[in-house]
């Protein structure tokens, strides 16, 4: 008989990771269309949030609704009107389909007035799709966190932020009548001085760490930069204007930053680089990344603009 014993780490409820901010894709953003990223997430949460959103998007946001109609002539609702298609009764049903955008709780009377022959178009509801990934996120050396990505799509009458930010708030009423304690606030002045004096420690490696292609290597080559430090504080547009160093190339190194939790165009204040900056033993770049990377050709790269 053979006896495992497996050590389980509880967490406290206050060590639990959860994101610092959703981030909102700006470059697919539309007034009817969003894409959000929230990570990083305790193994498990992804779904767990991800669901309970699309449900309550779906199914609970505030709207509003025609409650009665008066058509001039029409007695009741088996009354046909003259050069129009529809009878009173299938006009009822579609205008039962529209969505109004009020920024008011009052009643309000709304007029259609025609003449001549036309259409009038009936929306569908303010939220038209819902959609959730889950997928690994790293962070360190840990790979088993979730990265949450949320789209939504709305007939325009909300905007995409605001409907995420009214199903989370719909949620969290509905979840505070389950606490039954009241929370301390963390200690604040310990978490300011230690975001003084810790830095991301992945500023401190090589930019030949990141496995990049070989033209966005040459470009940071030619740019003189040697170290993550160094490239996350040049904003998008400096990069862009790199001798060979295009499109395809920015979102390559975006997308490696952000596994990192950096970015373009960050401020680094009190970031002072040490005379020989320490590189950590293990990448924290995704091995599937770093295959694809190492397959690709300078061909592959030729969206210069």
């Amino acid at each position: 008989m053979t006896t495992t014993a497996t050590n389980f780490t509880a967490k406290n409820w206050r060590d639990l990771i959860k994101p610092k901010a959703l981030d909102v894709d700006k470059e697919t953003l539309t007034p009817t269309y969003g894409k959000f990223v929230a990570r990083p997430l305790e193994r498990g949460f992804g779904i767990t949030l991800g669901n309970a959103l699309r449900r309550v998007l779906l199914g609970s946001l505030q709207g509003a609704a025609i409650t009665a109609v008066k058509i001039e002539g029409v007695l009741h609702e088996f009354t046909s009107i003259p050069d129009v298609t529809e009878d009173v009764t299938e006009i009822i049903l579609n205008l039962k389909e529209v969505r109004f955008k009020m920024l008011d709780t009052e009643q309000a009377t709304v007029f259609i007035n025609k003449d001549g022959p036309g259409e009038v178009h009936a929306s569908d509801s303010p939220i038209r799709k819902v959609n959730y990934t889950v997928t690994q996120s790293r962070v360190g050396q840990r790979t088993d966190f979730d990265k949450l990505m949320l789209e939504v799509w709305t007939d325009g009458s909300v905007m995409p932020e605001d409907s995420v930010a009214l199903a989370s708030k719909i949620l969290k009423d509905q979840l505070s009548v389950f606490l039954n304690f009241v929370e301390e606030p963390e200690p604040v002045e310990a978490a300011k001085e230690e975001q003084k004096t810790e830095f991301n420690p992945n500023l401190y490696r090589s930019v030949d760490e990141l496995e990049l292609s070989v033209r966005s290597a040459n470009c940071l080559q030619n740019a003189n930069i040697k170290y993550i430090y160094e490239l996350v504080q040049k904003t998008e547009a400096e990069m862009l204007k790199t001798k060979n160093f295009g499109r395809k190339s920015l979102n390559e190194i975006k997308d490696i930053l952000s596994e990192m939790g950096l970015s373009l165009g960050m401020k680094l204040d009190g970031f002072v680089p040490p005379a020989n900056p320490p590189r950590p033993a293990d990448s924290d770049v995704d091995e599937n990344r770093i295959i694809a990377r190492k397959e690709e050709t300078i061909e592959d790269d030729d969206d210069l603009e």
